[in-house]
């Protein structure tokens, strides 16, 4: 508990090292744009036009690896920024650096004109809402406790926290458990309960790390729900991680992909998929009493039919799936090869889209090093 008071009310950052300018010409024009965006904001001074700046964040792990490494974004106002990567890319470094749970070691941030880490961190802890990706809940209080206790520590007065507790137990269908304890709680219940517990003293941004992980399906939609509520109503921004694609695709609008510490992409969710996501995605279902076979010989056929280009990724019970990687080949070309295909074998039935923002993730980090270091 007292280092939790050291860094919530905590020390100044040491900055004595001058911060290097960034070297970004080798970068996409996406990233670069980002970078002389957060550039501009900074020397304009106009930090309220957004909701959160952050400036080339750093943070050294040890001597041969530097995660994240020199990192810059905007998140604008009423905004879900998706932040997405491999374990060990530097995702909840960059979290724990804009939480005070780790001192940086270069950049800074900026939550409006008189909050940023460097200067006034206080007021700029003071604005974020943080949502980790292991809750951090006492199991031995009861859910209203839990909310009075964090309440209390962000220095929300008596009566004030009392009509929060009344009305976010309401809004995350928490009332009817608010007074059990949290040991009983379901994972879906936990996860909203450390929601609730991040949007005490109404912050400008939320930071949520995997705000689903272990959630079941109707608790996840939920979720979603009232996340969109937030930023709608509430005026409230997100940063949110996550490895569920249909998540980041369902909330964000903006999504950029770290790797090794390194921003790789970023852009409007559209953009990325036409930009990176590469051919199309086939599903092929076979008859559900047919043998391995049968299975076989369809997915001869489909390398015989279009080659190298298509990759099966996996089956499941004779649901197979495959990425088209050919950027030549057309849709009107790809339905009449699988018609074919279906009249000769059989098969119960094919469904084609275009590549999903699964595709353009993988494709982006197909070729770095993904070894686990921060996550």
């Amino acid at each position: 508990m007292c280092e939790l008071f050291k860094r919530f009310f905590g020390k100044s950052c040491d900055n004595k090292n001058a911060i290097e300018l960034l070297e970004v010409r080798d970068s996409p024009p996406d990233v670069r744009q980002e970078y002389e965006t957060v550039s501009q904001l900074i020397r304009s001074e106009n930090f309220e036009s957004v909701s959160l700046i952050v400036d080339k964040l750093s943070k050294s792990l040890n001597k041969n690896t530097t995660i994240p490494n020199e990192i810059s974004f905007v998140v604008n106002k009423e905004e879900c920024f998706g932040l997405l990567g491999t374990n060990g890319s530097g995702k909840t470094t960059t979290f724990r650096l804009l939480t005070g749970d780790l001192d940086l070691d270069s950049g800074n941030a900026y939550l409006g004109s008189h909050a940023d880490l460097l200067t006034n961190r206080r007021q700029f802890y003071s604005r974020v809402g943080y949502c980790p990706q292991n809750d951090a809940l006492l199991d031995g209080l009861t859910g209203r406790q839990t909310l009075v206790f964090f309440g209390r520590i962000r220095g929300v007065e008596r009566k004030a926290l009392e009509k929060f507790v009344s009305n976010i137990c309401v809004v995350f269908e928490l009332k009817a458990i608010l007074d059990k304890r949290v040991t009983t709680y379901s994972g879906g219940n936990r996860r909203k309960l450390s929601l609730a517990v991040a949007l005490i003293g109404r912050p400008l941004v939320l930071l949520l790390d995997e705000p689903t992980t272990g959630v079941d399906p109707d608790s996840r939609l939920s979720i979603w729900c009232l996340l969109r509520d937030l930023m709608v109503c509430q005026k409230v921004s997100i940063v949110l991680t996550s490895h569920n694609m249909t998540e980041c695709e369902a909330l964000c609008s903006r999504l950029a992909i770290v790797s090794k510490g390194v921003l790789k992409a970023i852009g409007f969710t559209a953009h990325l998929k036409s930009f990176y996501a590469k051919g199309f995605d086939l599903i092929v279902k076979v008859k559900s009493d047919s043998n391995e076979v049968i299975v076989d010989e369809v997915k001869r056929r489909m390398n015989d039919m279009f080659g190298d280009n298509c990759v099966e990724k996996y089956d499941n019970f004779g649901v197979i799936y495959y990425n088209l990687q050919s950027v030549d080949s057309r849709l009107s070309q790809i339905f009449q090869s699988l018609n074919q295909l279906k009249r000769e074998l059989h098969f119960e039935d094919y469904f084609v889209s275009n590549a999903s923002l699964e595709q353009a993730f993988l494709h982006m980090i197909a070729t770095q090093d993904t070894s686990p270091s921060d996550e």
